[in-house]
């Protein structure tokens, strides 16, 4: 007797009672009910037992046989096929390295003694003038732009090492949000 358990589809609900089913890069829509006979497959039910529920609660005598085979041949039941990257070389253990209580430890460390050395006067506060190292606009501009893409570079890379925790596929790219670089994961892609 199988389990179904299609916990890891993401259902979108798009209006008018339709909603959209689908793996991650390919997608269905489906009526409510068929969102309702979704959850229901949690691995904890046969099928049968859907079945049973299903003319139970909304008395619709729906094939769910016949369901998940429209949904097999739509392929939205086979995992996407993802491309290797260097990422995936990453190993979940060193990258969760960063998210462990010892590293929050120090992470709070560091605010505070940063706070701390504001107020101490021991680090003045920035100011515009210090912000600004040139007379220049263009210079200044310019400068402020690689440091801003060398700080969303590093807030990227936390996301790399965040996903790569959880074993998840990974990818750089380069996204509309003011053309910097986003990381994009995909939770069905689990690296080989």
């Amino acid at each position: 007797m199988t389990y179904p358990n299609l916990k890891s589809l993401i259902i979108t609900e798009e209006e008018n009672g339709i909603f959209l089913l689908g793996n991650g890069q390919k997608f269905v829509q489906v009526p409510e009910i068929g969102i309702q006979v979704i959850s229901m497959m949690d691995g904890t039910r046969s099928i049968p037992e859907i079945h049973d529920l299903t003319l139970e609660r909304f008395d619709a005598d729906i094939d769910i046989e016949a369901f998940l085979k429209t949904l097999r041949s739509a392929q939205i039941l086979d995992r996407p096929q993802v491309k290797n990257n260097m990422f995936d070389h990453i190993q979940s253990n060193y990258a969760g390295i960063p998210f462990c209580a010892p590293a929050y430890i120090l992470f709070i460390a560091l605010l505070v003694m940063a706070i701390g050395s504001y107020m101490l006067g021991i680090i003045p506060f920035p100011t515009y003038d210090t912000v600004l190292v040139t007379q220049s606009s263009a210079v200044n501009l310019l400068i402020l732009t690689v440091l801003s893409w060398i700080i969303i570079a590093v807030h990227e890379s936390f996301h790399i090492l965040a996903a790569r925790s959880l074993d998840l596929h990974a990818e750089v790219s380069l996204g509309i949000r003011m053309r910097f670089p986003i990381v994009q994961t995909n939770p069905f892609a689990r690296c080989p």
